[in-house]
């Protein structure tokens, strides 16, 4: 009988995997949620909504494949930069 090598085995998403991950990240979307639009420019406003709205696109799918939980914590790491930029810019 063929047995599979550790570099040929797949690990596929788990749902407490997903969950594990999804609650180490719960910050950014709670913190998204917190962080005020009004003091942004213009251009950041529409980036920022941009943002939250593939965020929460992405949240739907999460439990379905890893490559989109990458994709939600890379979304959630970029609002948060666009909200210290504007800090920033308005301090």
């Amino acid at each position: 009988m063929y047995e599979q090598s550790d570099h040929e085995k797949i690990v596929k998403p788990t749902a407490s995997l997903t969950g594990a991950a999804l609650g180490t990240n719960h910050y950014i979307a709670e913190s998204l949620t917190e962080i005020p639009c009004y003091p942004f420019s213009p251009h950041l406003k529409n980036l920022h909504r941009m943002v939250k709205k593939k965020m929460r696109q992405l949240l739907n799918h999460c439990k379905q494949n890893t490559h989109n939980l990458i994709q939600y914590i890379s979304y959630g790491k970029l609002a948060l930069n666009i909200a210290n930029v504007a800090e920033i810019r308005h301090s």
